[in-house]
């Protein structure tokens, strides 16, 4: 979480900036700019945990109590 939050962590452009990896760019799916926001939202690598975490956290429909 405080990777994600900070943008400190295994994101290809923060390595970079660090001199630790020869490119900003995402190793998944080539964008540019590989940061947290890219991997948590955007890059298409991640997409089938995105919607499956998105179904776990979809609220029960109306009227359909527990």
């Amino acid at each position: 979480m405080t990777q994600a939050l900070s943008g400190h962590g295994c994101f290809q452009w923060y390595l970079r900036s660090m001199g630790r990896a020869p490119s900003p760019r995402c190793m998944h799916c080539q964008c540019g700019s590989d940061t947290a926001e890219h991997t948590i939202f955007h890059c298409p690598n991640w997409d089938s945990l995105r919607d499956e975490l998105r179904a776990r956290l979809k609220p029960p429909s109306r009227g359909h109590r527990r």
